[in-house]
């Protein structure tokens, strides 16, 4: 009985060893092909059973067994414990696995500056979108901006500039008189027989209230026109927004006027690019998704 006790006791420690070396082995050989010297602590690293998958992680993000609505820890309930979901790392034939996403994070980043092409995975994509958005938005008001500074001091020009894109849109439109406009700087006649009424405001940042919208209903009072419509390079005070529904007044912002304009005058695609150094996740990024008690402890 002894002796079946040392043997199943030697065979452990041999399977353990052979473990050890072949961990040892797989570390070795992903050093040396990515030339790095680093490899966290308490991470497991196997072959990559999935060729489908390279170059490529996933993040899960730990939670507690027991939650409040808000992810933290319910404290009411006992035995309650943080989750930890594995993160997987799949570099050509390696399979990397760690529980803490913060640090699949830090590594991914590490490796990505020593020259590993990693794909951007699923949070990625959702940050570089949202930054590509903005910078989308920033050239737009750059753009908003040179024709406020070409016609703040030249509202006819601004209104004849409207006209013109009304044209453009196949419809015909004529300024009023710049002395007398009655309320109301342009005329539409529409193809339908319809007609229309505009009225322009090159602003920067002044809201356009209430009181403007009324102004132009009003006036419409005496010209009885189908259509009643509000430009203005700035934006509208939320009562305008409301007045403007209940009167059925059509209201267009900047923004909408400059995308008539890209549509109309000049169409161009606004191209924006978002480097890796922007899209990359960094540790302030993993607050939005890991509730703020697990974070502190990871």
């Amino acid at each position: 009985m002894r002796m079946l006790c040392l043997i199943f006791c030697l065979g452990v420690l041999l399977i353990l060893l052979l473990r050890s070396i072949y961990y040892y082995k797989l570390k070795s050989d992903f050093k040396k092909r990515y030339g790095v010297d680093y490899f966290p602590k308490r991470v497991k690293i196997y072959r990559n059973k999935s060729p489908e998958e390279k170059n490529t992680y996933t993040l899960k993000f730990p939670f507690w067994t027991y939650a409040n609505q808000n992810g933290l820890m319910d404290k009411r309930r006992n035995g309650n414990q943080i989750n930890f979901p594995k993160c997987d790392l799949y570099l050509d034939c390696f399979h990397i696995v760690i529980k803490n996403p913060r640090l699949m994070v830090y590594y991914v980043n590490f490796l990505r500056n020593n020259s590993v092409e990693i794909q951007k995975n699923e949070y990625e994509e959702k940050k570089a979108s949202r930054i590509r958005e903005e910078k989308k938005r920033d050239k737009e008001m750059d753009e908003l901006n040179k024709i406020i500074e070409r016609y703040k001091d030249d509202p006819y020009n601004f209104e004849t500039f409207c006209a013109h894109l009304y044209y453009l849109m196949g419809i015909d439109a004529e300024c009023t008189s710049c002395s007398n406009d009655g309320g109301y700087d342009i005329v539409l006649n529409f193809k339908n027989g319809e007609k229309g009424i505009v009225e322009c405001k090159c602003y920067n940042n002044k809201k356009i209230g209430r009181p403007y919208i009324q102004k132009l209903v009003g006036a419409n009072q005496i010209v009885g026109a189908e259509h009643l419509i509000y430009i203005t390079t700035s934006d509208y005070s939320e009562a305008a927004i409301k007045y403007a529904k209940e009167t059925d007044v059509e209201l267009i912002n900047g923004i909408q006027l400059l995308d008539m304009i890209n549509k109309y005058i000049k169409p161009h695609n606004i191209i924006v690019t978002v480097n890796r150094e922007e899209w990359s996740l960094c540790d302030e990024d993993l607050k939005e998704y890991i509730p703020r008690d697990i974070y502190i402890k990871l």
